[in-house]
């Protein structure tokens, strides 16, 4: 081809890229594969949808990989998938060991595997990483919400 030629081909439209959108993000976010939305959502909401422990002088918190998956129904085969997220947000290596932990009280009490994952802010940046994007997060949800079960049941079940 000719420089002219060449001159036109570097000036043209790049199909692969696209202008970076509100509605572009909300479709990405859409688009996530359950194990995946599941820890967006949680990352949006800062809310740990099952039993979980907490570090509150160190603003982190245990999150249960099957409690997870039970609490947000979840197929089972979507285990792995789903502590692949976890480990992400943990900041561990592939390979890298689980922590365990008690949930429960009496015959209810079991010993189940999971991550320790640092702050809320900390958490959105890794995962920021993995998406390989950046996300518009609520900017009135700051902190995970700690507030909840700590591991254990409610009270007040009706049965």
């Amino acid at each position: 081809t000719s420089p002219e030629a060449k001159v036109g081909l570097q000036n043209a439209w790049d199909v692969h890229d696209r202008p970076k959108t509100t509605a572009l993000s909300k479709q990405k976010d859409l688009s996530l594969s359950p194990p995946d939305m599941v820890i967006h959502n949680m990352l949006r909401e800062g809310e740990i949808p099952c039993s979980f422990l907490t570090k509150p002088d160190e603003g982190s918190v245990f999150v249960p990989t099957r409690l997870l998956v039970r609490e947000t129904k979840l197929k089972n085969i979507e285990e792995t998938s789903l502590g692949k997220a976890l480990r992400t947000l943990a900041g561990l290596e592939p390979g890298a060991e689980t922590s365990r932990a008690y949930f429960g009280e009496g015959q209810y009490r079991g010993q189940h595997r999971g991550f320790w994952l640092p702050r809320l802010d900390v958490c959105r940046k890794r995962w920021e990483r993995y998406l390989k994007r950046e996300v518009d997060w609520p900017s009135d949800v700051t902190t995970w919400a700690v507030e909840a079960m700590n591991g254990e049941e409610p009270a007040d079940l009706p049965f």
